[in-house]
């Protein structure tokens, strides 16, 4: 499906740090039925489909490229950063080369010791072991059954299945707490290899590059709230003083047609204006300014002409 040419009634949202478009249920549904003609037609929910957006991407490199670095037991390229096994040492590194397995990607002393101090801090554990007061708190939430079958099916290891349910009931999701009492009933009871080193991988990037990660999406979003309105304080406000006018002029014919045409009309005003007076004026960084900030101008422009005819 090309989106240059989706309907109108789409929606961008965004959910969960997602954006997605938003499709109206009975169009989801009439698209559906149209692409299974010969099965029985369904009937709307009454839900409307998320769609993911997905950026332009051309699948050839990561967005910002780093050079290899290579220094005896460590490499690293921008913040893939990794020790090497002692099988990947060798004193013959002629070719540079080496493969994932010559990596050293988990440290079973470095994560348990990150783990244990964790649930420690929290008050979770003492001395390792699951705290009474977090038992109680478990027990009164799961039933004391829980406990006992736990028990039965992990033996020795029961609080640390434990300690993944009261991660559940008790820890804020995807917090630092979750992921060390879900890591280590990963590790310990459900032999689950896959989302461990998940896990433990995105664990390490949020400790060392969370904050700056964060930092980097408020300006990104700040910076493209700024450029879809078209820049603020004097420029913002010198672009819908000169549109206003420059629309204005022409008359009744633009006031009476719907937005599209206003907008379409205002956009070649616009770039005439920038290029009689030798500006940039409805351009930022040399390109036009977006039709967010046209959607949000033709608004104030319908309240404006609302108050001209009710002063006339």
């Amino acid at each position: 499906m090309d989106l240059n040419s989706k309907p109108a009634s789409w929606q961008k949202v965004k959910i969960a740090g997602r954006q997605f478009w938003k499709i109206p249920h009975q169009e989801w549904t009439g698209m559906m039925n149209a692409l299974n003609p010969n099965k029985p037609p369904q009937e709307s929910d009454g839900a409307d489909f998320l769609m993911p957006c997905f950026p332009d991407d051309d699948k050839t490199e990561f967005p910002t490229l780093y050079e290899f670095e290579d220094a005896g037991p460590l490499i690293a390229s921008g913040i893939a950063r990794h020790s090497l096994t002692m099988e990947g040492i060798s004193a013959d590194r002629s070719n540079r080369g080496l493969t994932a397995r010559h990596l050293s990607v988990f440290n079973e002393m470095d994560w348990y010791g990150e783990c244990f101090g964790v649930l420690e801090a929290h008050g979770w554990t003492k001395s390792g072991h699951l705290t009474p007061e977090i038992l109680s708190k478990l027990e009164a939430i799961e039933g004391r059954s829980t406990i006992d079958e736990a028990k039965q099916s992990f033996g020795e290891n029961w609080e640390l299945y434990a300690m993944e349910l009261a991660a559940r009931h008790l820890a804020k999701p995807l917090s630092r707490l979750w992921y060390v009492a879900n890591m280590k009933s990963l590790y310990y009871c459900h032999n689950d290899d896959l989302r461990l080193g998940f896990l433990w991988a995105e664990y390490q990037m949020k400790m060392q590059y969370e904050s700056f990660a964060l930092k980097h999406m408020e300006v990104v979003e700040r910076n493209s709230e700024n450029g879809r309105k078209g820049g603020q304080g004097k420029a913002a406000a010198e672009r819908y003083r000169v549109l206003d006018r420059l629309v204005t002029a022409q008359g009744e014919k633009l006031a009476f047609c719907d937005n599209d045409e206003i907008i379409k009309a205002a956009k070649k005003l616009a770039a005439d204006y920038d290029r009689k007076e030798g500006t940039q004026l409805f351009q930022i960084k040399n390109k036009s300014l977006g039709p967010g900030w046209y959607k949000d101008w033709v608004k104030h422009y319908r309240a404006l002409i609302k108050a001209m005819r009710a002063k006339a």
